[in-house]
């Protein structure tokens, strides 16, 4: 749980438009529900009622999506 907060914390506020991904996975922070949306070695999406975030393709990170 610490190791993903770490991750989304690090990673860039994002008010652009969000380009379309195959995947997207719903994780849960304490009362924080994050949409997670990639797909291979493209951006990652971190959505939020906070905002929008995004970060580049970490191999850690997938595997703390598992």
């Amino acid at each position: 749980m610490e190791e993903i907060t770490r991750f989304i914390n690090e990673a860039t506020d994002w008010n652009k438009d969000i380009e379309p991904r195959n995947e997207s996975k719903v994780i849960e922070l304490g009362n924080l529900e994050i949409k997670v949306l990639f797909e291979s070695d493209k951006e990652i999406y971190l959505q939020s009622e906070k905002g929008t975030k995004m970060m580049k393709p970490e191999h850690e990170f997938f595997e703390l999506l598992k």
